[in-house]
């Protein structure tokens, strides 16, 4: 069973499924649109290099979190091969070139992950700025975008710091 094999009940993990699930369907109705729709209405004529230094590190993120997810597949393959159940990517024996973005960080998918969408804001920011709407309206368009890279990214991770889980990066099976 799943939850036992991850330390935890079956049920407690069926709930927190369903609780990030419904976060994240709220974030991808209210927040994800926010930095393009921000971008779409600007009548801006110009790119300012704010936008570029986004779009860049939106580019070089998605190519980060790729590689990432790459090289956990490559692992969970090898270690499966190997026969490996309590294997760790990004240490010994599996710390080499293959999997080397998983020695610079615990969860580089994440890390990814979370960039591309802080390269979204950062691309939004310029038209947030130009906007002609009342202070009201901006301060909950910037709300929104804070939340973002939050609710995306960090509250997964806190969760199975706090509960002891296994990180995602385990070779179990």
């Amino acid at each position: 069973d799943m939850g036992d094999q991850q330390g935890g009940s079956e049920r407690g993990w069926k709930l927190h499924a369903q609780v990030e699930t419904f976060k994240q369907c709220l974030c991808n109705i209210f927040s994800c649109p926010v930095p393009t729709f921000l971008c779409i209405f600007d009548e801006t004529p110009h790119i300012s290099a704010l936008e570029v230094v986004g779009c860049i590190t939106w580019c070089l993120a998605w190519v980060w979190e790729n590689i990432a997810d790459s090289q956990k597949q490559a692992f969970l393959q090898q270690s499966r091969r190997d026969g490996t159940r309590t294997a760790v990517i990004g240490h010994p024996p599996y710390n080499g070139k293959a999997y080397c973005l998983w020695t610079l960080c615990r969860h580089p998918n994440y890390f990814g992950e979370w960039m591309a969408w802080i390269g979204l804001v950062i691309s939004a920011l310029p038209s947030l700025w130009r906007l002609t709407e009342p202070f009201m309206v901006k301060a909950v368009i910037a709300g929104l975008l804070a939340f973002l890279p939050h609710v995306l990214c960090v509250d997964t991770a806190e969760y199975m710091g706090k509960e002891g889980k296994q990180p995602c990066d385990h070779g179990l099976h």
